[in-house]
């Protein structure tokens, strides 16, 4: 049962997140104002279903590698998941106010445009490393090259957490609750290489028909 509602909320996750990217590339407004950014979906019926369903799996597979990550790492040891989820959001933040690029785009000044801008960074961080929304891509947002860097880390840090549950989940798991990190690591090789295709075609199609 529990399998069951992590599937269905990753699928739920999934689609959210590329609904929203999805529609927001193929608005009318937004190509014309940014056509740099926004047309990367082709305008065919049939290429637009297929660059949808491929976002999503490329969504469905970054979410489950988060998940993997997130629930080993904090059945090994919490204190240390905290420390890397605050490290990871601490560095982001650093990041945007060394490229003086830390307030929000929102018109607003002072202390409102403080604490919205936290949250709102540390919201649109939080969402890249869960799902790898395109979206969260834009300069307004990540930037492509911090994006780009918060979706490889998310995918590799399931790979750091079994490697950490491997090693000490005879100190913080109940025995007889211990997954064997083998069958794991070949679950996380399956995801890896979907994950490279399914990315590997997203790009490489949405580039060529923008040409």
């Amino acid at each position: 049962m529990a399998l069951f509602s992590i599937c269905v909320s990753v699928l739920t996750i999934a689609f959210a997140s590329t609904t929203i990217s999805y529609d927001l590339d193929v608005d009318p407004v937004n190509r014309s104002i940014n056509p740099k950014f926004y047309g990367a979906v082709p305008n065919s019926s049939f290429k637009r279903s297929l660059t949808f369903f491929t976002m999503f799996f490329f969504t469905v597979l970054s979410t489950l590698s988060k998940v993997i990550g997130c629930a080993f790492m904090a059945a090994t040891s919490i204190p240390f998941f905290l420390i890397l989820v605050f490290a990871e959001l601490c560095l982001s933040l650093i990041l945007k106010l060394v490229r003086q690029d830390f307030l929000y785009w929102f018109p607003i000044g002072g202390w409102v445009a403080v604490v919205i801008s936290l949250f709102q960074r540390i919201g649109t961080q939080v969402c890249t490393g869960c799902t790898a929304m395109l979206q969260l891509r834009h300069h307004y947002e990540l930037g492509g090259a911090w994006w780009s860097a918060t979706i490889i880390w998310s995918h590799l840090g399931s790979y750091v957490s079994v490697w950490y549950y491997s090693r000490n989940f005879d100190e913080n798991v109940v025995a007889g609750e211990q997954f064997d990190a083998d069958e794991l690591y070949n679950v996380l090789f399956v995801l890896s290489g979907l994950w490279v295709c399914t990315g590997s075609f997203l790009i490489f199609y949405c580039l060529k028909v923008s040409e």
